[in-house]
């Protein structure tokens, strides 16, 4: 049922009748749903948009507001609906039962490539498809020019050729700006990338586009149109040979070689634009890795702008003779370039080649955009220093631009997780000032553990309230409905009536072991069984019943809310879907025989509907398992993995099997170290890391549902769920060194280098390490500050160790390697263990320099493995600087968001006071207040997470706080225990500082007052003079008791703190229902406060 008129203003819908035949076509005008809403009926037609539609909606309680303002034109327009033919058609229609209940509808699968054929069978066809090309004549002939055939672009096929297209966009902008390929017999590689660009461009000609109303083109003359109106000029820039013309009209050399080809990199937009799509404007989340996408990027630009300095001062062509009286042959090989240049003045190993030339090119721009600093050449020339100032300067906004977008994406991504983990750690520390029990403590953690597991902190309901009511219902109603309709009890059931329910429902999550509902409790909500189990306990504590999937409980009267006779527990992790009693019995008043069946269930059962017995709770069957009936071997020990000496173990195995391992394997592969404390180490680690993988097969885990299983098969089964997982665990276990035994007449070092990569193996189970951060970094109940720079330093040190040893691996067996030399192999390996170290600690360092900011000439590179391994390294080390810069950016933005919006807030009320021309004295008192909120509490008066928290965990730990308050006071010493409960179920906590006033004298707030912690004074008025102060009161009084307990009482006295404060505050209001619910405590109340002497 939909209360809401929509009036049509653009686009094109189609309206069905009962049967799902077109009736009625609407193109830019109409109106519908108007009947129904104006008589309060099921909606009789489906409305279906074959276009972008704009409507303009019309809610029923604003056209009824309306109505009563205008009673003789409503009055008219009624009696003119009523007497028309129409609405008797349409009423009659009503009565008809769902024909779309029995219809099934499937989806058509999404077309991969080329879907739209243009079919010319019939002769109306050819006329459609001829059509266009007649209107541009004497062009019409493009026609046979063009394919009869356009592409989907929402195919797959042309997601894979954007994919391919932007590897040889990526190709092109890079390899026609590397020399040594340009200038061989490769050359023709060059030119066949040009080719696949224009075959591109043939292809995009076809490609189908959307209009601004949502419809799709296909013709192929319209979509060669769009294309060419858009991004066919610069594709075909692209393309274009200029660099030909240097052959014919340029002098040959490199400066012009430059100039001219530079039209090669405009195919690197098609990449970033293709970046963009992934994602800027998709709406879903993208993998983390994916920030990877920016080294394309600089690797094309690094080559472009390293070459062109290079080319400034040097050539590759043999036949020009500009610098031949410039340079000193032994400094080069095929390469050209003056004794002043870069390259010429440069510490590098002489003579230089055209190979490491050009390396050195790419080795110069990437140092120069990104920011490690690395250096080892030397500028003498004003025109070098010119552009490697402004490579700087692209390099400096390259790199904002890239960090910035990876920051988002980091944020993006964990902007609700932080959120969450910031409320948690405020519920804590309120819980943990009220000295709450732990246990309850724990309960409410583990609740919002579970659900965040669940939920990623958002309800289904809340994700979906933005989309309109329609697509509301079928969304949920293939979440949840399904299960409901299968499961329900009901014989008059059709699908409708759970469309129109599901919207209306509020989605709870109830862990094992907790209370939905408990006896005595007075509740307006009906409870639907979604998932899980409940069993009802009778007023004695018996099993009456035990519900799953479409079993009901709760108000099922139809009253505003009734007290309960029964109390549901989980049985399991549950979830159940709640609705007010009134709304479900308002909707149920639609469907005449679904009432009459519903009122004899309830006539039966009162407070609970059983589930059908004939019906399997499809939800959890199969995935739930019961310990009871599992065969437990009599020797084998199960551990509890919740245990403190189990979460013990946990934490040494993962330090020292999974990390530091490592960190010893990368060591001995650097410095070839084998001492025997070195072995003991390694082997120590070893031992710890197979009495892991064997004790995995005892350690009991818990299933979805809250089950700790402890049953040997289930565990085994689970641990081999994962195929990849178990077989990453058997290789890094297996003693592959142990082979070296057999290598006798091997040398020594290569007996410890075989020795060290056989151990490589273990580096596998990092992958438990990541898994525990990714695992840790996604709860709630953690230290995020430790977490996250927990994860930084285990990258840093893992990358700083990862270059150490390559450094010296890649170095030692060649006598030209880096600046400052690392010695031979066979040289290191009969080192002293000191000077191993020392040699590690200076790679180290060299490590670290890529990371730093400022320039250093200490290392560079000189052979041309160790210049590729540089500039890959450079290019790791400025990923790992954004992903650094993410990850605390992330933090730091969304920890401080809370402060920017309570700091705009404040900047809001000050303003809006001094506007207001209130008082100094008072702007200076609520500003106080503002900034002593905010230094005590991080402005919250209240935890948000306990406010929102399930009913029994408010009732726990509320209760567990302030029951002594109010069991403790006369007034309410005889009151019933349930009723007394309930109405701590509404206490909230309010803070006030010295010198600030709870209440003034004269007000009406219907509020009574309970000093938990602090101190308050009574005043005759406002004065704060000795003598009006009537009493001080402290922890454990209260005021306000009349006030709290009638209405329209105003207070008698005006309350002051005279320290900081903790009030709890019971609003009449909130539970003046109790008291018809239980007289007798009701009569004890008040006649207790008849003799009630106290404030």
């Amino acid at each position: 049922m939909i209360t809401t008129i929509y009036f049509l203003l653009h686009g094109t819908c189609e309206i069905l009748n009962d049967y799902g035949d077109i009736i009625q076509t609407m193109e830019n005008k109409g109106c519908f749903n108007m009947l129904e809403t104006l008589f309060k009926v099921p909606t009789m037609q489906t409305v279906v948009t074959r276009s972008n539609c704009t409507f303009l909606s019309l809610e029923y309680k604003a056209l009824y507001a309306i109505m009563q303002k205008y009673i003789y034109d409503s009055s008219v327009l009624l009696n003119t609906i009523v007497k028309s033919n129409d609405i008797k058609e349409s009423i009659t229609k009503t009565v008809r039962a769902n024909k779309f209940d029995n219809v099934s509808f499937k989806l058509k699968k999404k077309q991969n490539a080329f879907r739209f054929d243009i079919n010319m069978q019939s002769t109306y066809l050819q006329y459609e498809y001829n059509r266009p090309f007649e209107d541009i004549y004497p062009f019409s002939c493009v026609r046979y020019f063009l394919l009869r055939i356009t592409i989907n672009c929402e195919g797959r096929f042309l997601y894979w050729w954007e994919v391919v297209r932007c590897i040889l966009a990526i190709s092109s902008s890079f390899l026609y700006f590397v020399m040594p390929i340009y200038m061989s017999k490769y050359r023709i590689m060059l030119y066949l990338l040009d080719v696949a660009g224009a075959v591109d461009i043939y292809m995009r000609l076809h490609v189908c586009y959307f209009k601004e109303n949502g419809l799709r083109i296909t013709h192929p003359l319209k979509t060669a149109a769009n294309y060419l109106r858009n991004a066919f000029f610069v594709d075909f820039i692209a393309i274009l040979p200029f660099g030909l013309l240097i052959n014919q009209y340029v002098p040959r050399n490199n400066y012009m070689y430059f100039v001219f080809h530079s039209n090669k990199l405009l195919p690197l937009y098609r990449y970033c634009r293709f970046i963009s799509m992934v994602y800027d404007n998709s709406l879903t989340s993208v993998p983390n890795i994916f920030f990877l996408w920016f080294i394309p990027v600089v690797l094309v630009l690094a080559n472009y702008a390293g070459s062109f300095v290079i080319a400034l001062e040097c050539t590759f062509n043999f036949e020009a003779d500009r610098l031949k009286h410039e340079y000193d042959p032994s400094l080069f090989e095929d390469v050209y370039c003056a004794n002043d240049s870069l390259l010429a003045m440069s510490k590098y190993y002489k003579p230089i080649s055209r190979l490491r030339a050009q390396l050195y090119s790419i080795y110069v721009g990437v140092s120069a955009l990104s920011t490690t600093g690395m250096q080892g050449f030397h500028i003498s020339t004003n025109g070098v220093r010119i552009m490697l100032m402004v490579i700087s300067l692209m390099g400096l906004y390259v790199t904002v631009a890239f960090a910035g977008r990876i920051v988002r994406l980091y944020v993006l991504h964990h902007r609700l997780l932080l959120r969450s983990q910031g409320a948690m750690r405020y519920l804590k520390r309120f819980l943990g000032n009220l000295k709450v029990n732990p246990q309850l403590t724990q309960a409410i953690i583990y609740h919002y553990e579970i659900k965040w597991s669940q939920q990623k902190g958002r309800s289904v309901q809340n994700v979906f309230k933005i989309l309109s009511l329609q697509i509301q219902s079928d969304i949920l109603f293939e979440i949840y409905g399904l299960h409901l309709y299968n499961a329900s009890i009901f014989k008059s059931k059709t699908k409708s009536f759970f469309k129109y329910l599901l919207p209306m429902t509020r989605h709870e999550i109830i862990c094992k072991e907790g209370y939905a509902v408990t006896i005595n409790d007075v509740t307006k909500y009906i409870y639907i069984v979604c998932k899980g189990e409940f069993e009802i306990l009778a007023p004695d504590g018996t099993v009456a019943a035990t519900l799953v999937c479409g079993g009901m409980f709760g108000n099922l009267q139809k009253k505003r809310r009734s007290r309960l006779r029964i109390s549901a527990v989980a049985c399991r992790h549950t979830e159940v879907l709640m609705i007010p009693s009134l709304e479900f019995h308002k909707l149920l008043e639609y469907e005449p025989q679904l009432l009459d069946e519903y009122i004899a269930f309830i006539r039966i059962y009162l407070n609970y509907i059983p589930s059908n017995n004939e019906t399997k709770d499809l939800t959890t069957d199969g995935d739930h398992y019961n310990n009871q009936n599992s065969k437990k071997s009599i020797w084998l020990y199960v551990f509890n993995p919740n245990t403190v000496p189990m979460q013990i173990w946990n934490a040494i195995n993962l330090t020292c099997s999974c990390y530091l391992c490592i960190i010893l394997d990368l060591y001995q592969l650097c410095t070839t170290e084998n001492s025997v404390i070195m072995l003991v180490m390694q082997y120590t680690c070893d031992i710890l890391y197979a009495a892991q993988y064997c004790l995995k097969f005892r350690i009991a885990y818990e299933d979805k549902w809250g089950t700790l299983v402890t049953d040997l098969r289930q565990i085994a089964k689970k641990q081999c769920e994962n195929k990849f997982r178990l077989l990453i665990e058997t290789i890094s276990i297996l003693p592959l060194d142990i082979v070296v035994l057999t290598m006798r007449s091997l040398s020594p070092y290569h007996r410890m280098l075989f020795f060290a990569m056989l151990r490589l193996n273990r580096l596998l189970r990092l992958v438990y390490v990541f898994e525990y951060f990714n695992v840790t970094n996604w709860k709630l109940n953690i230290n995020i500050y430790a977490m996250r720079c927990g994860f930084i330093i285990l990258w840093c040190s893992l990358m700083f160790c990862t270059i150490a040893a390559l450094t010296t691996i890649l170095s030692c067996p060649f006598s030209i390697n880096i600046q400052p030399r690392v010695p031979n192999c066979t040289v290191i390996i009969n080192m002293t263990s000191s000077a191993k170290f020392r040699i590690f600690v200076r790679h180290i360092y060299l490590a670290a320099n890529f990371m730093n900011f400022a320039a250093q000439n200490v290392f560079f590179p000189e052979g041309a493995l160790h210049i590729i391994f540089f500039i890959t390294v450079m290019l790791a080390a400025e990923t790992l600087l954004f992903v650094s810069i993410g990850q605390i950016y992330s933090l730091i933005s969304e920890c401080s968001i809370n402060k920017e919006r309570y700091i705009n807030n404040r900047v809001r009320i000050k303003s809006f006071m001094n506007n207001e021309d209130v008082s100094l004295s008072l702007i200076d008192r609520i500003i106080s207040y503002v900034d002593m909120l905010w230094l005590k509490s991080s402005g919250n008066n209240y935890p948000e997470l306990l406010q929102k928290a399930p009913r029994y965990l408010q009732d726990a730990i509320l209760n567990d706080i302030f029951r002594h308050l109010l069991k403790n006071h006369s007034v309410f010493a005889k009151c019933h225990w349930d009723c007394l409960r309930q109405i701590i179920q509404k206490c909230r906590t309010e803070t006030f500082f010295n010198g600030d006033y709870v209440q003034f004298k004269g007000v009406i707030d219907n509020c009574m007052y309970f000093i938990y912690d602090g101190e308050i004074i009574i005043l005759k008025d406002e004065s704060v003079c000795d003598k009006d102060i009537v009493k001080a009161l402290r922890n454990g009084d209260c005021f306000g008791v009349k006030q709290g307990l009638h209405y329209k009482i105003p207070q008698d006295y005006s309350y002051m703190a005279t320290k900081q404060s903790i009030l709890v505050i019971i609003d009449f209001n909130n539970w003046n229902y109790l008291l018809r619910h239980f007289p007798a405590a009701k009569e004890s109340i008040y006649s207790a406060l008849e003799t009630y002497t106290g404030y």
